[in-house]
């Protein structure tokens, strides 16, 4: 790919990644900016938390399958796979910084799993039944994703090659920046 496509594609990235899902599904039903309400989120915890826990799946669903399309889009375009990591970290960057929300957005969980299951749907299924087990200790979604991010790098040894491990042990930093908001409220004292 030349440098002009790989731009191009980096743009792509960002701007799906920028997609507000939460935060459109959330003005649908009934709430006008979902930013004022709640944790202040737009992410699919706090959409649950306002309006059921139904729109948690709804939320992640779309934020999941935005990404999961377009990094197959980019596999079928011929991309290499670092070519489509670097896709996925624009994906992350639209996610949290989102040109639609004045630089606000997520915190990027549901998005990241819509990237492991295009790079690796195994490693996928491994971090989710991670989650669903961190969750039903700790009750707390923000904490269990904290604890399946921290993992990552660990599950990353057996599923991807070097290159790999360096991409997901970026975005372990990544996820684990983005929660440590929940981190603080649940934990104050390692702060």
């Amino acid at each position: 790919m030349n440098l002009s496509a790989s731009l191009f594609s980096l743009l792509g990235a960002y701007i799906i990644g920028s997609l507000p899902m939460g935060y459109w599904i959330a003005q649908w039903a009934g709430i006008q900016d979902i930013r004022r309400h709640g944790s202040g989120n737009i992410g699919a915890t706090n959409v649950a938390r306002l309006l059921g826990m139904h729109f948690f799946f709804v939320v992640s669903a779309l934020d999941a399958l935005k990404a999961f399309l377009y990094l197959k889009y980019m596999y079928e375009l011929g991309f290499s796979s670092f070519g489509v990591m670097l896709c996925a970290y624009a994906l992350l960057v639209g996610n949290a910084h989102s040109f639609l929300l004045e630089g606000s957005g997520g915190k990027g969980m549901a998005t990241f799993a819509g990237i492991m299951l295009a790079l690796n749907p195994l490693l996928c299924i491994a971090l989710f039944a991670t989650w669903m087990t961190a969750l039903s200790y700790v009750r707390v979604v923000g904490i269990a994703s904290v604890i399946t991010v921290c993992l990552l790098p660990v599950y990353a040894l057996f599923f991807m090659d070097f290159y790999g491990f360096m991409f997901l042990l970026g975005i372990a930093f990544w996820i684990v920046h983005r929660h440590k908001e929940n981190v603080r409220i649940y934990y104050p004292e390692r702060w």
